[in-house]
């Protein structure tokens, strides 16, 4: 498979420096400024590969620490995502998930945008039984807002099939208060995690991005486990 231009200058410079040499990059304004040559270059191929992009996506060729192209800001905005789930990742995953698998290509799959879930496009999908009533209150609500309505947990849940591709039945038993399916603790992890990246999204995405893109669906897409990327 060929490499970018840049890769193989960046490949050049890395064989000319003595491996006791100490790093001079400049303008890391999230990367640790210990970063070693070898260390960033992979990050950096990483990156090409989990976006399917080159180096000028956000680079001035043989100027990389200049800011003049507006993909690095978004980079960065990613690099602090990809940083602080891999901090909280047992909280939002589980206490098994490890640093690796938890990257851009989560999102992205080798895309430069990442797939949005266009919901106009989608049929209706409504797998829960209607409510007994209007009126009634969801018991055991542990992440949405004790508040929320039967209603509005039911437009939640019915999202969550949409975005899964599955039924009550994946985390729910016959009595939907109890807590006997493993699946409901993976899914509020999960809601916490899509509550918090809304809280934070003009940190991690931008100010102009609205809540609505912020879905399961941006690594699910239509299934219960999210594929894992293989560039």
């Amino acid at each position: 498979m060929k490499r970018s231009t840049c890769f193989l200058l960046s490949a050049l410079v890395l064989a000319a420096i003595p491996a006791s040499a100490a790093p001079e990059h400049k303008n890391l304004q999230v990367l640790p400024k210990a970063i070693t040559n070898v260390e960033l270059k992979k990050m950096m191929d990483g990156f090409t590969e989990q976006l399917g992009v080159k180096c000028t996506f956000c680079h001035v060729l043989e100027q990389y620490e200049k800011d003049d192209r507006p993909h690095k800001a978004d980079a960065r905005r990613m690099i602090r995502l990809v940083f602080d789930m891999r901090a909280k990742k047992s909280v939002y995953f589980g206490p098994r998930t490890k640093d690796a698998a938890i990257t851009c290509s989560t999102c992205h799959r080798g895309k430069a945008e990442p797939e949005l879930l266009l919901t106009s496009l989608l049929p209706s999908i409504n797998f829960l039984p209607p409510t007994s009533s209007p009126s009634a209150k969801p018991k055991n609500l542990q992440v949405l807002a004790k508040s929320t309505s039967a209603a509005e947990v039911q437009k939640v849940m019915d999202g969550f099939t949409t975005q899964l591709g599955v039924k009550c039945d994946f985390c729910h038993s016959s009595e939907q208060a109890k807590d006997d399916r493993p699946h409901k603790a993976d899914a509020r992890r999960m809601m916490k995690l899509v509550g918090d990246l809304k809280a934070r999204r003009a940190d991690y995405f931008g100010p102009k991005t609205k809540e609505t893109v912020i879905t399961c669906f941006m690594c699910h897409r239509g299934k219960a486990e999210p594929e894992a990327f293989v560039p």
